[in-house]
């Protein structure tokens, strides 16, 4: 009996820890594709530079640079502008097909491809939040993020009932634990003297490219920055194995509160680019369902799709 009872204990518990509710991993979708069509769209800035043969990165440059890693970027199958162009435009195109949701498994692969292709093509440039990126577009391909408020869920006649629907796979552990292990080892890399010290954000924010206006007026501000710089570490430890140890609605509503408003500030005060969108966007699956039901109790029990355009764009069955 006492085996019995904790087979049920960890059932109960890994329910609670991998299983996400589809609303949420719909608005995990809608993210995603937002993310997608505004790296498109800020890499044609610098597209003859950074994804043209004739560019700072030569395909053979590259190839030396990255070695194996560029067998996986379609991008170096050719080296003419206009599949460098093409590439955008996959990434582009499949980012739209996501928002919306329409030939979501397709979409999402595409846009695998597409980010893995130009991460690659890149590589000298790449950041942390490219290759999360394409970590999360991967495992997103396993979970059903067009099950509800999307396109493909309005063809097929299902939308987002009153009660919660969860998603239990693979996949949906794969993003949990993916998600705990990038904030454990971030917070584990900075348990050093420079971060202890109080010293790291300081020196980050006056940095003339790295700080924003606001954060090279708060890098002045010691008393300030130096206490935070040394709560960083455990709050990224810390939150991580909450994410896996206490799996309850509210820790879970906490911490997706608490690091979206990291992120918030960090983009606030220093030049990160997308990645404070990509980070927020990876914690969007664990919003509780409770959330979910609260919102819809208040709207009077219309979906969040019935309020957006995107059913319109949507053909009904006949």
């Amino acid at each position: 009996m006492e085996a019995s009872r904790n087979r049920g204990f960890s059932t109960a518990w890994a329910r609670a820890a991998f299983a996400l509710d589809l609303r949420s991993l719909a608005a995990y979708r809608v993210a995603l594709g937002g993310v997608l069509v505004a790296d498109c769209l800020l890499r044609t800035r610098d597209f003859r530079l950074m994804h043209t043969a004739t560019g700072m990165f030569t395909p053979d440059a590259v190839r030396e640079y990255a070695g194996r890693a560029t067998w996986w970027s379609a991008a170096l199958l050719s080296d003419s502008d206009a599949w460098a162009a093409a590439m955008l435009a996959l990434e582009g195109v499949a980012g739209l097909l996501l928002a919306v949701g329409c030939a979501t498994r397709l979409a999402t692969i595409l846009a695998w491809v597409a980010v893995v292709s130009i991460v690659r093509r890149t590589a000298p440039a790449t950041n942390a939040g490219d290759s999360w990126l394409a970590c999360q577009l991967f495992w997103a391909c396993f979970v059903p993020l067009g099950a509800v408020w999307s396109c493909d869920a309005r063809r097929s006649g299902r939308e987002a009932g009153p009660r919660s629907e969860c998603a239990w796979s693979a996949g949906s552990v794969a993003l949990v634990v993916q998600l705990a292990l990038v904030y454990l080892s971030a917070g584990i890399g900075k348990c050093n003297d420079t971060w202890w010290s109080g010293a790291a954000l300081g020196h980050a924010l006056s940095v003339h490219d790295h700080g924003t206006h606001l954060g090279r007026v708060l890098s002045d501000a010691e008393r300030i920055v130096r206490p935070l710089t040394r709560l960083v570490p455990p709050f990224e430890i810390v939150g991580a194995l909450l994410v896996l140890a206490m799996p309850m609605a509210s820790v879970r509503g906490v911490l997706v509160t608490a690091f979206a408003s990291f992120h918030l500030v960090i983009w606030g005060v220093m030049s990160v680019g997308l990645f404070a969108p990509i980070a927020i966007a990876a914690w969007l699956p664990l919003v509780p369902a409770a959330w979910w039901d609260r919102g819809r109790r208040v709207a009077g029990g219309a979906s969040a799709w019935d309020w957006g355009v995107g059913r319109r764009l949507c053909v009904r069955r006949p």
